[in-house]
């Protein structure tokens, strides 16, 4: 349940987006046993990376990442930039990812002042390891 605003932020928002996609999956997968391919953009390319096996700070609530055996493959379109409150890694992915940004897409901060620029969504990208014939 969202708190009754119905609009969170920080680490209340990533533990509601981490605990709606393992209810998603869970419910996918009882229809559709097999694997998936985890998909998002932006902060959803956050949360389909951690499916995928990236590591994080976790948020208080959660006592372990939703990643998921299951996760075949991740397509991560413009990915949130680097944020030092989860110190996020990428190095023990172990399925195929595909890194997608344009090279006008910037990042924002809440008072919309421009953050970042596109290369910032590419640091899963740098960061990932090669896997095999990948």
């Amino acid at each position: 349940e969202y708190p009754a605003s119905g609009r969170t932020g920080g680490a209340e928002a990533l533990l509601t987006r981490l605990q709606d996609s393992e209810i998603v999956v869970e419910r996918m997968l009882s229809h559709v046993p097999g694997g998936f391919v985890a998909t998002g953009h932006s902060y959803g390319s956050l949360i389909a990376l951690i499916l995928g096996g990236a590591e994080i700070i976790l948020p208080e609530g959660l006592s372990s990442p939703p990643q998921h055996r299951k996760t075949q493959a991740v397509i991560a379109m413009s990915p949130s930039p680097y944020m030092p409150v989860l110190n996020q890694s990428y190095l023990n992915i172990k399925v195929p990812v595909l890194v997608q940004t344009g090279s006008e897409d910037k990042f924002f901060n809440t008072q919309g002042e421009e953050r970042t620029g596109p290369e910032d969504h590419l640091q899963p990208f740098y960061e990932l390891k090669p896997l095999g014939s990948h």
